[in-house]
């Protein structure tokens, strides 16, 4: 299993208490059912309070996984703030590379069952929804990521809509940003470019440095 890793560094020189951030995906693509809600970014990881030239490591796998979780408001609500705690969650196939991504049906009882024969289109993973649920309701699907050492969590969600047919579409995108949002929460990531951290990991190097100071970001590849 291959893992990469993120190491935040904290290079102020002004005098100031510890500073936070926050870890996020790049928002998967959605197709499938018309009428589907737009996705909501979910904070992947916040960082230790960082003292000026401090650090602090994230690192986590290539694995992705589909979930059915729960919000602490009705799904069809949801905005930032809102908790997101995962039920039940499945890992999906969904290397580009391969002719096909993994298909999901969720049950009734939350259970996450693979078809085995991976119809979805390279790099996705479809999820498909019994007929089964009320509305509205407070439970979310969508894709989760998970840190080395086996914690999952929630990167991307929208509200569950009872017999619909989802697509998701992982991408490979990893942001760094200084916001203190707590981890499995929904937030608006920062749009402004200079307001965040870009990374993307090419030529076989799995480690990037992150720096930042007076709210400007760099970036080193090892």
């Amino acid at each position: 299993m291959s893992s990469y890793t993120i190491i935040i560094e904290n290079k102020n020189t002004a005098t100031g208490p510890p500073k936070v951030y926050n870890i996020y995906t790049e928002m998967p693509g959605i197709s499938g059912d018309t009428g589907l809600q737009s996705m909501f970014s979910v904070a992947w990881y916040k960082s230790l309070g960082i003292p000026r030239g401090g650090r602090d490591t994230f690192r986590f796998t290539t694995n992705v996984y589909a979930f059915v979780g729960s919000s602490s408001e009705y799904s069809t609500q949801l905005a930032a703030g809102h908790a997101i705690n995962i039920i039940n969650s499945a890992v999906a196939k969904v290397d580009p590379r391969r002719q096909k991504g993994s298909q999901f049906l969720l049950t009734k009882d939350f259970d996450i069952n693979d078809s085995k024969e991976d119809r979805a289109k390279a790099g996705a993973f479809d999820f498909s929804v019994e007929s089964a649920f009320d509305e509205p309701n407070k439970y979310v699907v969508g894709v989760a990521r998970e840190q080395v050492g086996g914690q999952l969590t929630p990167v991307a969600v929208v509200d569950l809509k009872s017999s619909a047919d989802y697509v998701f579409e992982p991408k490979p995108k990893v942001y760094v940003s200084c916001t203190s949002v707590d981890r499995g929460e929904v937030f608006t990531p920062p749009t402004t470019a200079g307001q965040f951290a870009e990374i993307e990991y090419k030529d076989g190097r799995k480690t990037a440095l992150v720096t930042e100071s007076a709210g400007a970001f760099s970036i080193a590849y090892i």
